[in-house]
């Protein structure tokens, strides 16, 4: 018994040594396990991570399961900067919800959240952390499975502040003032719920609230911005602008709804809104840019084809378009490919193409495509869409000389359309150069964009302001004129067909300049030829052509036109005219009269009544007349005349009374050359019996010889001379010094014309 007893008291006296160790072990582990577990994260981590990982202090509380870190600062693989930074980390878990295989972390707290993240190419400051921590495990041992039991409840991170750095292109963005919410996660949950804030740059600030499914991948977004600076996005974009500036302010308030299986399937409704956006090129001048541009989604569904809007507004755009004979301002802020492919090999780090994530314009165009590629337009709608109080700068250097139109008050706006529509309708006005009002309606088939109708008015445009074109191309500045045009335009199946009307009112040209660019033209003959009485011009120009030939261009087939008008209007003014005025362009080209006739008849004033109706309506024309005829042939009507005339005169002293009766009672129209008296009366008369002498010769001898018949003839030509001018001034007003009549004295145009002609052409004063 004694020994029993002993035996009991041994194994006591054990169980009593058990206690107190395991006493003084946990008494231990309650006192210095903070210790120990902050010398144990700061020796291994390196090991386990990778990183140096260092702390200011940590406390484990063994029996309340909270776990207080302060000050852990995780370092960059160089051990001088600091990867990742956690001010005051509290974790509170469950140990007896533990003990039975349950793991739930009641709460996690983190206040003061830093990181830096750095990228170079498609690599990043934390690619070794990935690498560690995502390789697979390829130790041999049973896959278990048991289904881990764990859950959390609210996980929060306050004061998050997050820099970015990318070395090419130099991009820093830097978020701040940062909120993290997740209200519990859980192994038997699939859905996520978080809420997330944070202020971008200076002002911007973003709030989210997202919801994700982990079984079926799908996720709803809720999203606010608010002035979000796009400047730090800026060096992506100087991958394709030769621009020193290209930002807005962006603000969204939009739900996206989708499948993170299938990126290009989302439905989205909300409103978007660029502001204040801003693009200079190199020497930064203002090129292109944005008073508020926003977008009211109605509903997006890229599964769907499903597009539908409210209203898109575009409110005081502005665009500067300069032309130089090197090029043009918006070719130049392109990048060439050259220089596109170079910047992407270094962005790379390598040889080869850019990684596409690597700058998130290229993300958003690949996305872009994806779903344009998917677009069948199968259910779309917009109410309004338009353009408000536009500024459009239009520069053209082309001729050594600045010409500048100035678009203002520029508005454009659409009637509300559908995929039902057959066509999408604009109405267009804007101010041109102050004063030149300019309204255009274009409606665009709905089904072939590239077939549409326009009709364009341009009201009060001064003349003046092409001067630059006028002075480089035709050497004459236009000191007025009043331009009104109206153009009714067709495209259907790649054929325009077009209508145009210019007016130009009371347009007075300027004296002729000194150029070595312009075309020989006289444009003050071409421009009184073309306008009327009131010193207006009215043009009428169809045009049409093919727009799938590569070299049309309707503005050049319109100037084409107008350049064919003046060059015809001087070189053949007699067509143009006839048109104008209806009649046979030979009308006004010249005025003929039969040999000796000195008075206008009827088959002369067919021609001089077409000339006068010119004059009348076109009071700055002068008419020059040359006169021409065959002085040889009016010299041998004139000798056969007078010796007619003579002999007759002759018979009438006749002392045969029934002869000089006979005679007295003739006309010249009735006396003949061929009457056999005659015949012999010039041979008496002239004592000239060969029969190789003819007529007009044997006549020139019987009248005096040519001094006679020439007095006579300048007699006749005097008289056809006033007998012209004075049937125009009389019938027409025509002022006597519109009427300019020269005789030829080229002789040899004189012999080639078979009857006495008058050649009208026409000039200005």
């Amino acid at each position: 018994m004694l020994r029993l007893i002993r035996k009991a008291g041994c194994l006591v006296s054990a169980l009593i040594s058990i206690a107190g160790f395991l006493v003084l072990l946990f008494l231990f582990l309650l006192f210095f396990i903070s210790p120990i577990a902050h010398w144990g994260i700061e020796k291994y981590s390196p090991d386990f991570t990778g990183r140096q990982v260092m702390l200011r202090d940590i406390h484990i509380g063994l029996l309340n399961g909270k776990v207080t870190v302060e000050g852990l600062r995780m370092m960059e693989p160089n051990q001088a900067d600091t990867f990742v930074y956690a001010g005051d980390m509290t974790v509170r878990l469950s140990l007896r919800k533990a003990l039975s295989g349950d793991y739930r972390v009641d709460t996690i707290g983190i206040d003061t959240l830093v990181a830096h993240i750095a990228q170079h190419g498609d690599h990043f400051n934390f690619d070794d952390l990935l690498a560690k921590f995502l390789a697979p495990d390829t130790s041999a041992h049973p896959a278990s499975t048991d289904t881990v039991h764990y859950s959390t409840g609210k996980i929060s991170v306050r004061n998050i502040r997050l820099f970015y750095n990318n070395k090419y292109p130099s991009t820093q963005l830097a978020l701040s003032d940062g909120y993290l919410l997740i209200q519990r996660l859980a192994w038997n949950e699939p859905l996520i719920k978080l809420t997330t804030s944070a202020k971008i740059g200076q002002k911007g600030f973003v709030t989210a609230v997202m919801e994700y499914n982990q079984l079926t991948a799908d996720y709803g977004l809720k999203i606010k911005a608010d002035t979000v600076s796009t400047a730090p996005l800026f060096p992506y974009l100087a991958e394709f602008l030769n621009a020193t500036r290209a930002d807005g302010l962006f603000t969204v308030k939009m739900e996206i709804k989708g499948n993170s299986n299938t990126p290009t399937a989302i439905a989205i409704r909300g409103n978007v809104a660029f502001d204040q956006f801003v693009l200079t090129d190199s020497e930064e001048e203002k090129q292109l840019g944005w008073k508020s541009f926003s977008i009211e989604i109605d509903s997006v569904n890229t599964a769907s084809n499903l597009y539908r809007f409210n209203n898109v507004l575009l409110k005081e755009p502005y665009l500067l378009v300069t032309l130089t004979r090197k090029g043009n301002n918006l070719t130049d802020l392109m990048r060439q490919p050259t220089q596109q492919v170079g910047q992407s090999a270094k962005l790379a780090g390598a040889e080869g193409t850019m990684m596409e994530y690597a700058n998130p314009f290229i993300m958003m165009a690949a996305m872009i495509g994806q779903i344009a590629e998917q677009y069948s337009k199968n259910e779309y709608g917009m109410k309004k869409f338009a353009i408000e109080n536009g500024t459009i700068v239009y520069n053209d250097f082309l001729t050594n000389e600045q010409f500048s139109v100035l678009f203002q008050n520029f508005n454009a706006q659409t009637a509300s359309f559908n995929d039902a529509s057959q066509s999408v309708k604009f109405d267009i006005n804007t101010l041109m150069n102050r004063y030149g009002n300019v309204t255009a309606h274009l409606a665009v088939d709905n089904k072939n964009y590239r077939d549409f109708d326009l009709k364009l008015a341009i009201n009060s445009l001064t003349m003046s302001i092409f001067n630059p074109y006028t002075r480089y191309y035709v050497a004459h500045p236009f000191w007025r004129g009043d331009i009104s045009f109206t153009n009714t335009l067709s495209v259907k199946a790649g054929k325009l067909n077009s209508n145009n009307r210019l007016i130009i009112k009371q347009i007075k040209v300027g004296d002729k300049i000194k150029s070595d660019s312009a075309i020989n033209i006289p444009v003050k003959l071409a421009v009184a030829i073309l306008r009327d009485r009131h010193g207006n011009i009215d043009l009428e120009i169809p045009i049409d052509g093919s727009l799938n030939d590569p070299n049309y261009r309707w503005g050049r087939a319109v100037l084409k036109v107008i350049g064919n008008l003046l060059v015809k209007a001087v070189t053949a003014p007699w067509d143009f005219l006839s048109k104008t005025f209806g009649g046979n362009p030979d009308d006004l080209k010249m005025i003929e009269f039969d040999p000796l006739q000195d008075s206008v008849t009827r088959a002369q004033r067919q021609n001089l009544d077409a000339i006068g109706k010119v004059l009348k309506e076109k009071p700055d024309l002068i008419l020059k007349l040359l006169f021409r005829n065959n002085l040889s042939l009016e010299r041998d009507e004139i000798a056969v005349r007078k010796a007619l005339l003579k002999w007759n005169h002759d018979l009438q002293q006749s002392s045969d009374s029934s002869v000089r009766v006979a005679a007295a009672k003739l006309n010249l129209s009735d006396l003949s050359v061929n009457d056999t008296r005659f015949q012999s009366w010039l041979t008496f008369s002239t004592g000239i019996t060969s029969p190789a002498i003819a007529l007009p010769e044997k006549c020139m001898k019987v009248i005096g010889g040519i001094p006679i018949a020439d007095a006579e003839i300048a007699r006749i030509n005097q008289a056809r001379d006033i007998t012209v001018r004075q049937y125009l001034m009389t019938r027409f007003q025509i002022p006597d010094d519109a009427i300019q009549i020269t005789h030829s004295t080229d002789e040899g145009q004189n012999r080639n014309t078979p009857r006495p002609t008058y050649d009208a052409t026409f000039d200005t004063r």
